[in-house]
């Protein structure tokens, strides 16, 4: 494998990573926190670009919360919602 299948090869491992860490599972965003117990975020809490933006804020403070995971959520959220997730 040459150098830019491998770095494909990567980013598909950690996409495939990422989406087992957040899902959607019934009526709510679960993260998975490699805790005892996972982060439920119920869908009608992050229905605006506004409700996003408080839970990525309150999210950011989390110790086992990283800026994939983090982005992964907001993606999420938006995704669902149908909000648009670009400037």
């Amino acid at each position: 494998m040459d150098e830019n299948e491998q770095a494909i090869a990567n980013f598909m491992e950690d996409d495939r990573e990422l989406a087992r860490l957040c899902r959607i599972d019934d009526d709510a965003i679960v993260l998975i926190t490699g805790g005892v117990d996972d982060y439920d975020i119920m869908l009608f809490k992050c229905d605006t670009h506004e409700k996003i933006l408080q839970w990525a804020v309150h999210l950011s403070r989390k110790n086992w919360m990283t800026m994939d995971l983090l982005r992964a959520f907001i993606q999420t959220a938006c995704g669902y919602h149908g909000l648009k997730t670009s400037v």
